[in-house]
C-alpha cells in the first residue's frame, strides 16, 4: 500500500514538473527564445553568423543571414551595394525586425528619394566585434564586392576589445537540444553571465576606467592607437582608390546627455587627431529632438526611433556623395 502511495506521488510531481517545464517552455518561445541565430568559427575575422537561415526572435522580430553571412531585410542585388560594418550597434540586434534596422532603412529612403536608382543594402556587423574583427571582415569582403560602398559604425569600446573571439561568447554553433530548446537558451545564457560575473568582474571594470592600473590603462591605450592608425590605412587607401566609405560614431546614452567617460572619448580624439573623417551622430540626435528613452534600446544599442534617425542621416550624406561619384 506504501509502494503505490510513494509511487502514485512520483507520478504526480515528475507530471506537474513536466507540465510546467512545457508551459515554461511555450512561454519562453512566444518571447523569442529557443531559435537563436546560430555563429560560425572564422579564421580571418573569428567569427560570423553561419550563412543562410532566418528565426523570428524577441518580439516577434525576423532575423535573416543571407548566402554571405549578412543580415538582410530583402536579396542583396548586384550593382549599387551599400555594405555595413560594425558590432551589434549597426547589427540591430534581435528585438529589431530586418526592416527595421537602419542598414535596411537606408536604402529604404535613398532608392525613394533618388529615382531611377536601386541601391541594395547589407549588413556585415556581427555581435561583439572589435575593430581588429571588423578590419579583417571588411577586407575580405571588400574583395568580394569591389564596387560596394562601405558604412562603419563605431563605439569607443570597439577600440579596446582587441580581436573578439566566439568562444568567449555566449552564442550558439548548434541548436539547442529539443524539447526544451528555450528553457535551455535561458539557462545557457543565465549560466554564461553568472560564470562571467564570478570569473570576470574586476577585470571587466578595470577595463572600464573604474580600478585600472597604470600598466592596464597604457595598455589600453596602446591597443587604440595601432588599431586607430590601421583604420586610418584603410580608409585612406580606399579614398585614394575612389571607394565610398563612411564611418559613423555612435554615442553612448551618456554622450548624448553630454557626459563623456575620459576612456570613452580617447579613441574619438584619437580619430580626430589623425584627421580621419567622422561622422558624429550626436548632433543629429540632439536634433531629432527625442530622448535618449525614445532613441536607445539601452546604454549604447539603439531602439526603432534611433535605427530611422540613423538612417535618415545616412541617406542623407550618400545622397549627395554616392551620385557624384
Amino acid at each position: 500500500m506504501k509502494w503505490n502511495s510513494l509511487r502514485g506521488q512520483t507520478i504526480v510531481f515528475f507530471s506537474a514538473l513536466l507540465l510546467a517545464l512545457t508551459l515554461a517552455e511555450v512561454c519562453l518561445q512566444l518571447i523569442g527564445l529557443g531559435h537563436p541565430i546560430l555563429y560560425e568559427k572564422s579564421v580571418l575575422w573569428g567569427y560570423s553568423p553561419r550563412p543562410n537561415q532566418t528565426e523570428r526572435r524577441l518580439k516577434g522580430s525576423r532575423v535573416t543571414i543571407d548566402q554571405n553571412g549578412f543580415r538582410i531585410a530583402t536579396p542583396l542585388e548586384k550593382g549599387k551595394e551599400i555594405l555595413f560594418f560594425g558590432d551589434s550597434i549597426a547589427y540591430g540586434g534581435s528585438y529589431i525586425d530586418d526592416k527595421k534596422i537602419f542598414s535596411s532603412l537606408t536604402c529604404e529612403i535613398l532608392n525613394a528619394q533618388i529615382k531611377g536608382s536601386r541601391y541594395s543594402c547589407a549588413n556585415a556587423a556581427v555581435n561583439a566585434y572589435g575593430l581588429r574583427n571588423m578590419l579583417s571582415r571588411m577586407i575580405y569582403v571588400e574583395n568580394q564586392f569591389p564596387g560596394a560602398a562601405m558604412i562603419l559604425t563605431v563605439i569607443s569600446d570597439d577600440f579596446y576589445r582587441n580581436f573578439s573571439q566566439l568562444s568567449g561568447l555566449p552564442y550558439f554553433t548548434v541548436s539547442p537540444p529539443e524539447p526544451f530548446p528555450g528553457t535551455v537558451e535561458l539557462l545557457a545564457f543565465s549560466m554564461d553571465s553568472v560564470r562571467s560575473w564570478l570569473r570576470f568582474r574586476k577585470s571587466a571594470g578595470a577595463a572600464h576606467g573604474e580600478v585600472a592600473s597604470l600598466s592596464d590603462r597604457i595598455s589600453s591605450r596602446i591597443e587604440v592607437g595601432m588599431v586607430v592608425h590601421a583604420l586610418h590605412d584603410f580608409i585612406k587607401r580606399r579614398i585614394q582608390d575612389g571607394k565610398q566609405t563612411v564611418l559613423i560614431w555612435s554615442p553612448s546614452r551618456d554622450w548624448f546627455n553630454g557626459i563623456q567617460d575620459e576612456d570613452e572619448k580617447y579613441p574619438y580624439d584619437k580619430l580626430q587627431a589623425l584627421g580621419i573623417r567622422i561622422v558624429d551622430m550626436t548632433p543629429g540626435l540632439r536634433e531629432s529632438k527625442r530622448s535618449h528613452s525614445e532613441i536607445y534600446y539601452d546604454e549604447a544599442h539603439l531602439g526603432q526611433e534611433g535605427h530611422q534617425i540613423y538612417a535618415q542621416i545616412i541617406s542623407d550624406i550618400l545622397a549627395k556623395e554616392l551620385e557624384t561619384n
